[in-house]
């Protein structure tokens, strides 16, 4: 290398309303930054994280503490293009020779519109560790020709066309990734305790909802070894006492999960992971339950068989049933995802919904319009169907969501009016207000795992 960079990794503000139990997601280090940071600082880059949320930072003021920076590389979230957008014309405005590199799931999910109405210089598409480092070697070495080679990437030729570059294959073996350092972050600098935190140990999902975006082609595995390696040093290391597997699918495989249960195990914390309702038998959730898991978020979606398959879903009203038997009779809490307003949705499949909520069997802990993200079926069904009329506009309304909230801007893909869709939500959003509590007293430790 020539010279070392000062790389900063701005992380952005989120206005989003906390689902109850996961507050502490909003604050605690972000997994995917924590890969991409600590893998520029061990290849011997200088490398700080600018993490804005929990801040009353304006724009000017974050471009004002990255003067001194010689790249800087912006996370973009569905909920970020606004301050995105501002930021990198002041960035650009201030000092167009400083290289503003964008990654994160929303640039890798429309590309396109990004790279077209942001002033940045380069984009990271996908998977990012070793394409990044790729990047700022040919940054640093001044070596331009090379960028054309570089997989997984976006970037603007001496015209100012947008080049786009060939797709990186993702990893293969997960258990290359680096333990990840924490301390980079500002609020771990300061204080060391994590009491709450998000792991994952596999990246991808086998399925394909039509209202989920799948940053990743294909599923891939941490084996539960080097998982585990890595988990125990970092609850020593922060005195981590709880933690969500942020696993799209934790039971995706049996043996696996059992592996992941006896390391989980190992390190005395309390945890509760998501995944889908099929594959769940008592035995499996009796070792999990054993192992530390307090309550599993399921991800149910409806309880009307036509609305499920209409979404590509997979999965059928009696493996919910049997999942939300047996988890609560595990001594497990059945923590589950509900969405209104999916293709097909009527006033019966939403009475439905709510008759099963208020069985008291489940705490309805996430409840959400159905909302078109980027990437994903429903987006393009929304496109094609005039409901989203301007990909700009729309990510403006993306930025302005509240999750959770009864208020929140509706992209109605069904036939019901907006009204009956606004009920049901509020009907459910009382029972997850009411039950939440419940939640909050297990991660108080009042409910001991034993």
């Amino acid at each position: 290398m020539k010279k070392l960079l000062q790389i900063s990794i701005v992380v952005p503000p989120s206005i989003q309303i906390p689902t109850p139990g996961r507050e502490f997601l909003l604050r605690t280090p972000i997994e995917g930054v924590s890969y991409i940071a600590t893998t520029i600082k061990n290849s011997g880059y200088p490398v700080r994280i600018v993490d804005c949320r929990g801040t009353n930072w304006s724009v000017p003021d974050v471009a004002d503490k990255l003067k001194s920076s010689d790249v800087i590389a912006l996370a973009t979230y569905v909920d970020s293009f606004p301050f995105t957008i501002e930021l990198t014309d002041m960035l650009k405005q201030n000092n167009t020779a400083t290289p503003v590199i964008i990654g994160g799931p929303l640039v890798s999910s429309m590309p396109n519109i990004l790279m077209e109405n942001l002033k940045a210089d380069y984009a990271v598409i996908g998977e990012g560790e070793m394409t990044v480092l790729e990047l700022l070697d040919a940054i640093v070495n001044n070596n331009y020709d090379r960028i054309k080679n570089i997989e997984g990437i976006a970037y603007r030729d001496t015209d100012g066309k947008t080049i786009y570059t060939q797709r990186r294959k993702e990893m293969e073996d997960l258990d290359c990734l680096p333990n990840v350092d924490l301390s980079l972050w500002p609020s771990v600098k300061e204080k060391n305790q994590i009491p709450e935190i998000g792991f994952t140990s596999s990246r991808g999902c086998h399925q394909h909802c039509h209202f989920c975006y799948k940053l990743y082609r294909r599923v891939r595995y941490q084996s539960p070894a080097r998982f585990g390696v890595h988990i125990s040093e970092l609850v020593k290391k922060h005195d981590i006492k709880y933690a969500y597997i942020n696993d799209l699918t934790f039971v995706a495989n049996r043996e696996r999960a059992i592996g992941l249960c006896n390391e989980l195990a190992k390190t005395g914390i309390n945890w509760s992971c998501s995944t889908r309702v099929e594959n769940m038998d008592l035995e499996l959730l009796k070792t999990m339950r054993r192992a530390g898991c307090t309550d599993i978020w399921y991800g149910i979606e409806s309880v009307d068989q036509e609305v499920l398959d209409a979404n590509n879903k997979r999965t059928t009203i009696e493996q919910i049933e049997t999942a939300v038997k047996l988890t609560n009779q595990a001594g497990i809490k059945v923590m589950g995802n509900f969405i209104v307003g999916l293709l097909g949705e009527t006033e019966e499949s939403l009475d439905k919904m709510i008759k099963f909520i208020e069985r008291r069997e489940v705490i309805p802990c996430s409840i959400k319009y159905l909302t078109p993200f980027p990437g994903s079926y429903i987006y393009d069904y929304a496109l094609k169907k005039g409901l989203i009329k301007n990909e700009i506009d729309y990510l403006h309304h993306l930025a302005r969501k509240k999750v959770n909230a009864e208020d929140d801007e509706i992209v109605n893909c069904t036939d019901l009016p907006d009204q009956v869709l606004r009920d049901a939500f509020r009907r459910i959003r009382k029972i997850t207000l009411e039950r939440s509590a419940e939640l909050n007293r297990i991660r108080a430790g009042k409910d001991v795992v034993s």
